[in-house]
């Protein structure tokens, strides 16, 4: 734990037994608000009524609506084909190993991602449409997503708990859970210390406010790096068995549908990441200009992490067709290229220019299209508008990639 957090716990402390009167009002306080005036991340947290005819950010409202509107069920995908195709040796052994591997570390990644998004930023904010925000996207990853997790397990392997049990036991997986945590962790420290201070009416030292909105944006970046490249390796590894075998059809449509979610939860970070830094009334200008150099390194190590996490895939032989693990990793590096790119950054990777995996637009859903390379506007991957379309409900006759139309990359 740093000095800096420890020094200000004990100035907290100290004010709270020397006695102040404390707030009451933090849930609801029964005053007139001007949410338009307030902040996304605050000195102090005001919270009334929810309102969402007048909003500061409506940006950040669409991505709630666009999340809305493609709700979907788990349970729905039918996985017949793939319990048979595992059952009967359809599947070979290697295959088997690579997506179990997969799934265990996306069942990491979305037990994590259910907890943090209201955990670390809707327990701070005082705009009724970024708490929503927080909140929907805290349901997609924490109940559709896990749940999804769970349904393969019991639908697709004899034994759930091959899937859940030993996890922590892999050394390549606990190396990266260690990596993805720490940013969330270090900064949830502080959340839980600036909600004591706002309970009790201590006034926040100025430098703990600076480095709380500090870890608060390289938490961000930490999103950013987790839903933009994380997530990738594993999907397209998958979806590459389906692509040559055609006998993971349940499994790889359930990745589809998380994937295109993943897409807009990218998108509405992205949308936080740039209102922080061009909006100088937020507080935070300075200090994402100051951890720019942090956010390039970010970037680069995860692509490293998952090049490692690749070989793990990969490690004894893995039998498919046109795809292994080199192509893999420069799939990892385009990937990485293509985010930092709509943050404003130089590549990571300046040899990768092209993806090299054409076929992967069919299983990648996302927003809008660039004719001339077959990649996404918004998500910087390619993608197609087949049966997501069926999901999307809050787009009345209009297409998937009209649902995009407040897009915020450039």
């Amino acid at each position: 734990m740093d000095s800096l957090l420890l020094e200000t716990a004990k100035y907290a402390l100290g004010r709270i037994s020397s006695g102040t009167e404390g707030r009451h009002d933090l849930l609801y306080a029964i005053r007139d608000l001007d949410f338009l005036e307030e902040p996304i991340f605050g000195e102090t947290l005001e919270r009334n009524t929810q309102r969402f005819d007048r909003m500061k950010y409506p940006k950040i409202d669409a991505n709630t609506e666009r999340q809305l509107g493609y709700f979907w069920i788990p349970s729905e995908i039918s996985l017949e084909a793939d319990r048979n195709n595992f059952q009967s040796g359809k599947i070979s052994p290697s295959q088997k190993e690579l997506i179990t591997k997969v799934i265990r570390k996306l069942i990491f990644f979305d037990s994590l991602q259910g907890r943090a998004p209201f955990l670390l930023y809707g327990q701070i904010t005082s705009l009724p449409e970024a708490e929503n925000n927080f909140l929907s996207w805290s349901f997609f990853e924490g109940v559709i997503h896990s749940r999804s997790y769970t349904e393969i397990a019991r639908k697709v392997y004899p034994d759930p708990d091959e899937l859940f049990e030993g996890s922590h036991e892999i050394p390549v997986l606990v190396k990266h859970e260690k990596s993805v945590t720490k940013r969330y962790n270090e900064f949830y420290d502080y959340v839980i210390l600036y909600n004591l201070m706002e309970t009790f009416g201590v006034k926040k030292p100025p430098e703990f406010m600076k480095e709380f909105r500090k870890k608060l944006l390289l938490s961000l970046f930490n999103v950013n790096v987790l839903e933009g490249i994380r997530f990738y390796p594993g999907f397209a590894s998958v979806w590459a068995i389906q692509e040559t075998t055609g006998t993971v059809p349940g499994i790889s449509e359930t990745l589809k549908f998380i994937c295109r979610d993943e897409n807009v939860h990218l998108d509405l970070v992205v949308k936080y990441l740039k209102i922080l830094r061009d909006s100088k009334e937020e507080g935070f200008s300075e200090i994402y200009e100051e951890t720019i150099p942090e956010l390039d390194r970010m970037y680069k190590e995860a692509a490293e992490e998952e090049f490692e996490w690749t070989e793990y895939l990969f490690e004894g032989g893995v039998d498919i067709v046109g795809y292994n693990e080199d192509i893999a990793k420069e799939y990892v590096a385009y990937v990485c290229n293509r985010r930092l790119a709509v943050l404003g950054r130089p590549p990571a990777f300046p040899d990768v220019k092209s993806n090299p995996i054409p076929w992967i637009g069919k299983y990648v859903m996302s927003s809008g299209g660039d004719k001339k390379e077959n990649v996404s506007s918004a998500e910087t991957l390619p993608q197609e508008k087949s049966a997501v379309s069926d999901y999307v409900i809050g787009v009345a006759g209009g297409s998937v990639d009209e649902a995009f139309e407040e897009d915020v990359y450039e």
